[in-house]
């Protein structure tokens, strides 16, 4: 049995607090004015609009309600096709800044826009040469063809310099309701101007078979149900543990805000624990800030692949409505939020956030074995999540708050792989077959999330700790001993952090001004995602864009300028921006304000049991106390009442 609320908002209510998500009615506002200041206003598209949150410790973020917000609002003009940055004062209305960015010279390609989806599979299907080489390929029918747009990269070529590019690829779907991906039509591949509305050309590479195998997953798939699954019955008679506020959470003993903008996707604000009655932070902001899915096949078809999904596409632009009972289970409450379209109208993603509680286990347990005795309590989580459908892939992006002081953040992805023709018996060093005449190319998914700590105040220090072997000698004469070293990032030359699993390296976010009951500076424990890096050379166009991917640990100085790890246009960017440009200020990071960017991901060779859905497979990290509290935490959460279910 499943029970929620759903958040419902009035769209003319104002926001209650400064980093609240934008209202229909600010939206609104801040389109209309862009519309009324732009001298061909009616021919904006808008491409981004996002919250400018007041920076940390300013006085704004004190007011509650807000007297007033700004809105960063990017659009794409149709006419000129310049990129033009505004800032906009709500409710007001007022254009405070306004900057022509193409009139500048500065290449910057907004994100891509719904719209545009629309316009690339129009503009590729009335391509001649489009159409020759499909029907080189045997189909005649352009309607039951299915054209994919993916952000095209940067690799330099002249044609291609100070355009909007995509990059659209073709699969056959023989209805509505079928998996086009099961029937890739391979080595074709259209690059398409959308700052002239043209095809720029069309590699046709390589006339390759359509295959033909149906690979369909829905309940009408023809596979006989499971008939043994007895219910599973998740049921709160008292209703969950947790209050909601607005958009404040409180949960045993913690607290925290949510709110949702079109690129990061959810985003948590101003992490707090209360400690015996004392209101203890831990991070002021958490989100995920980029990610990049680079693909390992280098034909001609296909070696462009690297998707950009927050900085090209923005993870809450393409947010999911929840399924009740599927998506969550229990006693759930619902966010609903709102985005802005490519015409700059809102519009509603219902149960875009979900909220619930869930049993996890043992939380901790003791027993006497000499006199006997079992005490054990068990554990339970919130979890706050969303999912994001990004063209074939889905990505649910979790963030859990356990009884003992522990935050864990999870990706999990699922969806469909991107396919390829593999012909029986052939074999390919870039695929992995999945179906008779089908593979996945491989590729990885490589996340950065982006952490503001506040470990117990606004000023903190990254601490490396390694255990390292002590060589056998009068100190160690057995060969046993393991020393804790450890090694403080001081500026931001140091600032790059590789994982160390032979040392079982974590990194620790310290507070020196702030000490425990034992002397040492209180402390969260980073304990990271044990995974590859990015896999592709250095020089290649997808590092040089997505260096963050390259590297686990990245602390930079906190500036409210410094948003995104890519910088603030990924799209067909060059590289050379964000981290890698910020940290060559070589500023001091020792016990002041910082950010700390985690970077991992996971590799994907392609296999059968991937197909034709891909089983959720889970990615991600902690933070956990360590030397934060005085003792366990979670000494006071109760024995479990239940009788029925507990033994």
């Amino acid at each position: 049995m499943s029970d929620y609320i759903a958040r419902v908002f009035d769209p003319e209510a104002p926001p209650s607090h400064p980093l609240d998500s934008l209202t229909p009615g600010e939206i609104n506002a801040a389109a209309a004015a862009v519309r009324a200041h732009a001298s061909d206003g009616k021919d904006l598209l808008f491409s981004l609009m996002l919250l400018e949150e007041p920076p940390r410790g300013d006085a704004r973020l004190l007011e509650s309600p807000p007297r007033e917000r700004r809105i960063r609002v990017v659009t794409l003009n149709q006419n000129s096709r310049h990129t033009e940055e505004w800032t906009v004062v709500v409710p007001g209305g007022q254009v405070v800044g306004h900057e022509d960015l193409t009139a500048q010279g500065i290449t910057a390609q907004p994100p891509i826009i719904v719209d545009e989806f629309m316009d690339v599979e129009r503009i590729v299907k009335e391509s001649p040469d489009w159409q020759t080489a499909v029907r080189r390929r045997g189909v005649e029918d352009f309607d039951l063809i299915q054209v994919d747009p993916m952000s095209g990269g940067n690799f330099g070529f002249e044609n291609e310099k100070g355009l909007r590019i995509i990059r659209a690829v073709s699969y056959l779907a023989r209805n509505k309701e079928d998996n086009a991906y099961a029937h890739p039509i391979d080595g074709l591949v259209t690059y398409v101007d959308l700052t002239n509305m043209r095809v720029l050309a069309v590699v046709d590479d390589e006339v390759l078979p359509i295959p033909q195998e149906d690979s369909n997953f829905h309940d009408d798939n023809g596979i006989s149900p499971r008939l043994d699954l007895k219910p599973l019955e998740i049921h709160q008679p008292e209703g969950p543990s947790f209050t909601v506020d607005g958009w404040e959470v409180s949960w045993q003993k913690w607290s925290f805000r949510v709110s949702m903008n079109a690129r990061e996707g959810m985003v948590l604000h101003d992490i707090v624990y209360d400690d015996e009655g004392t209101k203890r932070s831990i991070l002021s902001r958490a989100a995920f800030a980029e990610m990049v899915v680079p693909y390992g096949d280098p034909r001609p078809s296909h070696f462009w692949r690297s998707a950009f999904d927050v900085g090209e596409y923005g993870l809450g632009a393409l947010a999911n409505s929840l399924t009740l009972g599927c998506d969550c289970l229990g006693s759930i409450y619902y966010f609903d939020t709102y985005m802005c379209d490519g015409q700059g109208e809102p519009y509603t993603l219902e149960r875009s956030i979900c909220l619930h509680e869930e049993d996890f286990g043992v939380l901790w347990r003791g027993a006497n074995w000499r006199y006997g005795g079992n005490w054990v309590r068990r554990t339970r989580r919130l979890v706050i999540s969303f999912w994001a459908t990004v063209g074939n892939y889905d990505y649910g992006f979790f963030w859990y708050f356990y009884q003992d002081g522990t935050i864990e953040c999870e990706v999990k992805l699922t969806g469909i792989i991107q396919t390829a023709y593999l012909a029986p018996g052939d074999y390919s060093p870039y695929l992995g077959r999945v179906a008779p005449e089908l593979a996945g190319q491989h590729h990885q998914h490589m996340f950065c999330v982006r952490l503001d700590p506040a470990v117990d105040g606004p000023l903190n220090s990254v601490v490396e700790v390694d255990a390292v072997p002590v060589p056998m000698g009068p100190e160690n004469p057995h060969g046993n001993a393991i020393r804790k070293v450890t090694t403080v990032v001081e500026r931001e030359s140091q600032g790059r952090r590789d994982t160390n699993l032979g040392s079982a390296r974590t990194w620790q976010i310290i507070n020196e001004a702030q000490s425990n009951d034992f002397g040492s500076p209180v402390a969260f424990k980073l304990s990271p995602a044990q995974t590859a890096m990015m896999i592709a050379d250095a020089d290649s166009s997808v590092a040089r864009r997505a260096t963050f991917a390259k590297t686990a640990l990245w602390v930079t100085r906190y500036s409210p300028d410094e948003r995104f790890p890519s910088g603030d246009y990924p799209n067909l960017s060059s590289g050379g921006d964000g981290l890698v440009r910020w940290m060559k200020q070589d500023r001091e990071l020792h016990q002041q304000p910082i950010v700390v960017w985690h970077s991992f991901g996971t590799t994907h060779f392609a296999r059968p049991e991937d197909w034709p859905v891909m089983p959720v497979e889970r990615i991600g990290f902690m933070l956990k106390p360590f030397g934060f509290f005085r003792r366990n935490p979670a000494l006071d959460v109760p024995t479990p009442e239940s009788k029925d279910s507990c033994h």
